[in-house]
C-alpha cells in the first residue's frame, strides 16, 4: 500500500532540512483526517523562516488522495533552493493538532512512476500545530532526544534505531494521548502578503 492511501499527512517541506533534531517514524503517527476545517485553513501560500533560512511554501488541497500537497523553496545568503514536494494532512489528539507528512515520492521519480514510489521507504514526521491569530506556529515532535551523541527514547515503549522510530501506529498514538514526548521549536508560518495593487493614474 502507498504511503498516499493514508487519509492523514501533514505540512511543512523543511522538515528533511531541519528534522535532525527530532525522531522520525517508520509509520504514519495518525491514519484518518478527522480536521478537514483545519486543512482549509492550512491551504494558500505561507512564509517563514527555518533558523538562518527563509522558507516560502504553497499547500494545496488534493481532493482525490484526501491529502494536502506542499511544495516551496528556502532561500539563504541570496541562494535560492527548491524544497522537495512533500504530502500532508492533519489530526487531532486529546484537543491538540498534529501534522504528519513525508516525501511525495510518486513527484520525485522520473515519469511520476507510482507503482516504484512503493519500493522506497520514506520516514514519517510529526509535528503540533498551533493557531495563533492569523498564524500557525509549528514545533517538531520527538520521542527521543538526542544526547551524549546518541538518541535515548522517552519510553521503555520505544524501538528505537538510529533515530528512527520502529513502533506501529497504535503505540505511537499512545505516546501521544500518555504524553510521552517532547516538543522541539521549529517555525512560525504567516501568510504570504499580496503585493498591493498599483494606484490608478489620474484622469
Amino acid at each position: 500500500m502507498k504511503h498516499t492511501h493514508f487519509g492523514v499527512f501533514g505540512i511543512i517541506a523543511a522538515l528533511l532540512l531541519a528534522g535532525c533534531n527530532a525522531t522520525r517514524t517508520l509509520s504514519p503517527s495518525v491514519t484518518r483526517n478527522d480536521t478537514p476545517a483545519v486543512q482549509s485553513q492550512l491551504t494558500g501560500e505561507w512564509t517563514g523562516t527555518c533558523g538562518q533560512e527563509q522558507v516560502r511554501l504553497k499547500v494545496a488541497f488534493d481532493s482525490g488522495k484526501q491529502c494536502l500537497r506542499i511544495t516551496g523553496n528556502m532561500t539563504k545568503d541570496k541562494t535560492f533552493r527548491p524544497l522537495l514536494p512533500m504530502i500532508g494532512g492533519v489530526s487531532t489528539i486529546n484537543d491538540k493538532l498534529f501534522l504528519t507528512v513525508l516525501a511525495d515520492t510518486e513527484q520525485l521519480l522520473p515519469g511520476h512512476h507510482p507503482d516504484s514510489a512503493m519500493l522506497l521507504i520514506t520516514p514519517f514526521y510529526l509535528l503540533q500545530l498551533e493557531r495563533r491569530e492569523n498564524q500557525w506556529v509549528l514545533e517538531l515532535v520527538t520521542f527521543a532526544e538526542y544526547r551524549d551523541s546518541q538518541w535515548q527514547a522517552l519510553s521503555p515503549d520505544l524501538q528505537l534505531r538510529d533515530g528512527l522510530v520502529l513502533n506501529n501506529t497504535e503505540t505511537l498514538n499512545r505516546l501521544l494521548r500518555e504524553g510521552r514526548y517532547r516538543l522541539e521549536p521549529f517555525m512560525t508560518l504567516s501568510p504570504e502578503k499580496t503585493p498591493s495593487a498599483a494606484p490608478s493614474g489620474k484622469r
